[in-house]
C-alpha cells in the first residue's frame, strides 16, 4: 500500500473529465489521464509486476478506464480522496448521472473519502482546497513563487559509466572525449555555470580543471558495481545524487543532464535561464546536432556534422530543469531524498567529492523497489525517450546541443550511430567547434567523406519532402 493523499477523479461526461483535471491543475496539483500514463509507460496497473507506485509523480488521476480498475487501484492507496464532478447538475451532493452512481456506491462500501460536486462550484478554488485539505494561501504562495521565478545559475549533470561495463569498446575512449565535452560545458559565456561529473574514478586530467567542476567520486561501491544495473537506471540514480549536490552545495536554480560525449552551445546556459523564467517545468531541445567522431592519435576526426529532428529522442543531453520543478518531483519520488543529511565529503583531491557510504546504502533500499516503474523519477532521469507524460516541458527547437556519435562505447539500441533517418541538413565542422568551446587541437576536421555528405543530404532531401 502507499500511504500518501492521491486524488481520482470522475465525471458524467468526459469533458467533463477535462474540466475536473484542469480545476485540480488549478489548484498546484499534477494530474494526469490514466490512459496516458499507461500509454506512455508501456505497464498497466493490472499487469505491473512488483509493488511500485505507477503513478509516482501524480498528484492525481482521472479518466480512470471502469469502476472494477478503480476497485484495484484504489486499495493500494488507503488515503486516497475521490471527487465526482457531475456536469449534468448545479448542485454538490447530489448525483444525477447513471455513469457516476456505481462509482459512487464502491467508494461509499470501501469506506473512502468522496466529494460529490457540480457545475456550480468546479470553478471555485477553495471548495476543492477544502475537501483535499489544502492551504489555499500556500498554494497561491507557492504560484506566485513559481511565477516571479529568476534563474542566476545553471548546474550540467554529467554521469560516468562504469570502467567495466559491459557494452564498452574503450574506456580510455571514454575518457577521452569526455575531457572533450567537459571543455564544451565549461565554455559557457554570459553565465553563472558549473559541472558535476558523476563517475568511478578520477581521470588523469581531473586535478587540471578548474574550481567549475566538481568530480563526484562513487568509487567501487557495490550499488553501482558494473553491470549490476540496467544503464537506465545506473544513470538515473547518478542523476539523483547530482541534483542532491546541485541544490544542497551549488544553490543551483536550473540544471541539465548530459552525456559525457556530448558538447554545448557556449550560450546555451544564457539563452536557457531567460526563457524558463516563462515555462514552469523546463524545456527540451527539439532540433540538434549529430558529430559523426572517430577517435584517433591526436584527438577525434569530425567526419561531418548533421542537423538532425525529434533531437530529444536521440540524446540525453535534451532537456533543462528548472530547480524547483525537480525538487517537488524529488519529494515525490522519496520526501526522506532532500533532506538527506552528511551525504557528502571532500575526497582525496581539491575537486573530488565521496558519497557517504551510509546514504549510498539508504539509497538503494530505496530505490530497488522503484527500479521497474518505468515513468518514475529515476528511470524517466535515465533515458532518452518521450518523458512529457510526467515532464511538461516547452518545445525549444534551436540546435544548442551537439551528440557524439560512432565511438563506439554506447549503450543505446542504436549503439550511438547517427540517425540519418532524421538528417535536415549538414553544419560547418569549423563552426562547430567554435560555436561549441571546442578545443581546435583536438578535433581533425579538414578530412573529406564524401560518403557521409551523400548520405546526409539524400536523407536531408527527402526528409524535407515529407515535410
Amino acid at each position: 500500500m502507499f500511504k500518501r493523499p492521491i486524488v481520482f477523479g470522475f465525471s458524467s461526461t468526459d469533458q467533463g473529465e477535462d474540466q475536473l483535471r484542469n480545476a485540480l491543475t488549478g489548484i498546484d496539483l499534477h494530474v494526469a489521464r490514466q490512459d496516458e500514463v499507461e500509454d506512455r509507460s508501456r505497464i498497466q496497473w493490472d499487469t505491473r509486476k512488483g509493488d511500485y507506485d505507477l503513478f509516482e509523480q501524480f498528484d492525481g488521476i482521472t479518466h480512470l478506464r471502469s469502476p472494477d480498475v478503480f476497485a484495484r487501484i484504489s486499495e493500494s492507496y488507503p488515503d486516497c480522496k475521490t471527487i465526482l464532478f457531475d456536469d449534468t447538475s448545479d448542485n454538490a451532493g447530489n448525483i444525477s448521472s447513471t455513469r457516476l452512481e456505481p462509482i459512487l456506491s464502491l467508494a461509499s462500501k470501501m469506506g473512502l473519502d468522496c466529494f460529490v460536486i457540480g457545475r456550480r462550484d468546479i470553478e471555485n478554488c477553495k471548495v476543492l482546497a477544502d475537501f483535499l485539505d489544502l492551504d489555499l494561501g500556500h498554494v497561491r504562495a507557492r504560484q506566485d513563487a513559481a511565477r516571479n521565478w529568476s534563474g542566476n545559475k545553471l548546474s550540467f549533470i554529467v554521469p560516468v559509466v562504469h570502467p567495466q561495463a559491459n557494452h564498452l569498446q574503450s574506456y580510455e575512449t571514454v575518457e577521452r572525449i569526455l575531457k572533450e565535452s567537459v571543455h564544451s560545458y565549461t565554455s559557457q559565456e554570459g553565465a553563472d555555470t558549473n559541472l558535476i561529473v558523476i563517475c568511478h574514478n578520477l581521470p588523469d586530467w581531473a586535478q587540471a580543471c578548474d574550481g567549475r567542476v566538481t568530480f563526484i567520486n562513487l568509487g567501487d561501491h557495490p550499488v553501482f558495481f558494473a553491470s549490476k544495473l540496467g544503464a537506465e537506471v545506473d544513470k538515473g540514480l547518478k542523476h539523483l545524487i547530482g541534483i542532491l549536490f546541485a541544490r544542497q552545495v551549488q544553490s543551483a536554480s536550473a540544471i541539465m543532464f548530459g552525456d559525457g560525449d556530448d558538447f554545448v552551445r557556449t550560450d546555451l546556459a544564457r539563452t536557457a535561464l531567460t526563457k524558463l523564467e516563462d515555462h514552469l517545468g523546463g524545456l527540451v531541445i527539439t532540433v540538434g546536432n549529430h558529430a559523426h567522431l572517430t577517435p584517433i592519435d591526436t584527438g577525434f576526426e569530425v567526419a561531418g556534422v548533421l542537423r538532425v529532428s525529434d533531437f530529444y529522442l536521440t540524446c540525453g543531453t535534451d532537456r533543462v530543469f528548472r530547480t524547483d520543478h525537480l525538487s517537488r518531483c524529488m519529494h515525490r519520488w522519496h520526501p526522506g531524498l532532500l533532506t538527506a543529511k552528511n551525504v557528502f565529503k571532500p575526497g582525496d583531491h581539491p575537486n573530488e567529492i565521496r558519497v557517504s557510504d551510509s546514504f549510498l546504502n539508504w539509497f538503494w533500499e530505496t530505490a530497488e523497489p522503484r527500479r521497474a516503474n518505468d515513468i518514475g523519477l529515476m528511470c524517466l532521469l535515465g533515458r532518452h525517450e518521450e518523458k512529457n507524460a510526467v515532464f511538461d516541458h516547452a518545445f525549444w527547437p534551436e540546435p544548442l546541443v551537439t551528440k557524439g556519435c560512432g565511438h563506439g562505447n554506447h549503450d543505446g539500441p542504436r549503439k550511438g550511430e547517427v540517425h540519418w533517418h532524421r538528417t535536415l541538413a549538414m553544419k560547418s565542422r569549423g563552426e562547430f567547434i567554435t560555436e561549441f568551446g571546442l578545443d581546435p587541437k583536438s578535433f581533425k576536421i579538414d578530412g573529406w567523406h564524401p560518403w557521409v555528405w551523400a548520405r546526409a543530404l539524400s536523407n536531408a532531401v527527402i526528409n524535407r519532402f515529407k515535410v
